[in-house]
């Protein structure tokens, strides 16, 4: 079997040509999960997590058990996109006050990352996962 070694992921192709055009991203199926909050960690896999993201529409839309345990809201604004740059950033806020940048995604080529920009966390998804418009 022959893997992409050079240029963009799988993954981060997806994420480019939705911000592009515009589409909706669905990401489902995720193997795995990783959090960490302040010193506490924990992983989840098989998560029945769905992430939609929505470019034209500037929003993203966490349903799932674990997300919907550890964070009070489940629906973010999308504040500002790095697309020209390697890692591809998206830069999210509370819908309501989108001056405020509460999070941080960031596409890599394996993997997916969220960071807390107020608080100290994270949260990682593997790339074992179903992308879909």
């Amino acid at each position: 079997m022959i893997t992409k070694l050079f240029g963009p992921s799988k993954l981060q192709e997806e994420f480019q040509k939705s911000i592009i055009l515009k589409l909706q991203l669905i990401i489902s199926s995720i193997n795995e999960i990783e959090f960490s909050i302040r010193q506490i960690q924990l992983k989840k896999k098989n998560s029945l997590t769905n992430i939609l993201i929505d470019f034209e529409k500037e929003l993203l839309i966490i349903q799932g058990d674990l997300f919907e345990e550890l964070f009070d809201e489940t629906c973010f604004q999308i504040a500002r996109i790095n697309h020209f740059t390697e890692p591809t950033e998206i830069f999210l806020s509370h819908r309501n006050s989108s001056e405020i940048i509460v999070m941080k995604c960031i596409i890599y080529r394996n993997h997916i990352l969220f960071q807390g920009t107020l608080d100290d966390w994270h949260c990682k998804i593997s790339n074992n996962i179903q992308i879909s418009h």
